[in-house]
């Protein structure tokens, strides 16, 4: 029981929760160590004495200690049980000066790229507000724009989508009809996208799309801008943009310093009860359960989970269970402005 309280103070479990072996270690150690006392009788006591004090055995099974080797025995034992406990403190304070420094090195990456991602939203989100307020755009988009602004329109759309990473831009009129793309001919790939082109012309703002994954596994954040010749003015064209997070953002979740090996990083998109996981962890460790496209149910999280503190808008790293209840570091962010989240974690073991 002392072995197990020690063990316990110096940050250990007190029982194997997990895998084939069910039981308290620390106990089972103690009933051990307990047991093999109790088969060391009076033979085995002389042969210790005869060891440290020289004794030489009469061969009686029992025999008195004097007084002066209980002593030393006694000094012993304290000794030993003192550089225990001076052990064990220093375990312990070793163990939880390691928690700590884990718990702040998983915050600091988990900001970090938190970060990241808040600055590639607001830069393409900076990209369609600078568009919406580009004069000569809505010119070139009208049934009596001219072949040089057509031409303008083209080679912006080319530069646009090559400078700036955009997968497909494409560029609709009043009607819904296309009036110029890049790359040319670019297919639909929005889910009911008619229906898209029709909210972001009776709406008042940028309408965004996603993030989804497409019909191919990848994963796209599309962007609907409404033209308008002045505010409050009926929206006369829409500037679709299809962005691609996965080589700006995703790739970037995925890293983790060397010494961190089990670390995960998820981008999740909220919609009501439902959180849908949008990537980040390495491909070399990415379950069905982790990739795009696996979905979570909110009501249904472990309150203590690192997932349902970050839904609660609690971003310290902690130490908890997992959704399959492996004690790990986790920890979040909101993305500010946004219907994301990003968890980060690393195996507490």
């Amino acid at each position: 029981a002392i072995v197990g309280a020690i063990s316990y103070t110096a940050g250990n479990p007190p029982a194997a929760l997990d895998g084939w072996l069910k039981v308290m270690p620390m106990a089972l150690f103690a009933f051990v160590a307990f047991t093999a006392l109790l088969l060391m009788g009076a033979h085995a006591m002389n042969r210790l004495r005869q060891w440290f004090f020289g004794t030489e055995d009469s061969g009686a099974e029992e025999q008195p200690i004097p007084a002066d080797e209980r002593r030393v025995i006694s000094l012993l034992a304290g000794a030993g049980i003192l550089a225990l406990i001076a052990s064990v403190s220093y375990l312990r304070v070793q163990t939880e000066r390691q928690r700590l420094q884990a718990l702040e090195t998983l915050q600091t990456l988990s900001d970090l790229k938190a970060r990241q991602v808040v600055v590639w939203r607001r830069e393409r989100l900076s990209d369609v507000r600078t568009m919406a307020s580009t004069p000569w755009l809505l010119d070139a988009v009208r049934p009596s724009a001219a072949d040089p602004q057509r031409s303008r329109l083209r080679q912006w759309l080319s530069a646009l989508r090559t400078n700036n990473g955009y997968p497909k831009v494409v560029v609709f009129d009043g009607a819904s009809n296309v009036v110029a793309s890049e790359p040319r001919r670019a297919s639909m790939t929005i889910p009911d996208w008619r229906e898209k082109l029709a909210a972001a012309r009776s709406g008042n703002d940028i309408v965004e799309i996603g993030p989804y994954v497409d019909a191919r596994g990848n994963l796209q954040w599309d962007l609907l801008v409404p033209l308008r010749p002045a505010a409050g003015a009926p929206v006369e064209a829409v500037v679709w943009l299809q962005t691609s997070p996965t080589p700006h953002i995703i790739s970037a979740l995925a890293w983790w310093p060397e010494n961190y090996r089990t670390g995960q990083s998820i981008l999740w998109l909220r919609e009501g009860d439902r959180l849908t996981s949008l990537g980040g962890v390495h491909e070399s460790v990415a379950t069905p359960a982790l990739r795009p496209g696996a979905t979570r149910i909110i009501s249904a999280l472990a309150p203590r989970s690192p997932l349902a503190r970050v839904v609660r808008g609690e971003e310290s790293a902690v130490e908890g269970p997992d959704h399959q209840g492996v004690p790990i570091f986790g920890t979040g962010n909101v993305i500010r402005n946004s219907p994301w989240l990003l968890t980060s974690r690393v195996d507490s073991r």
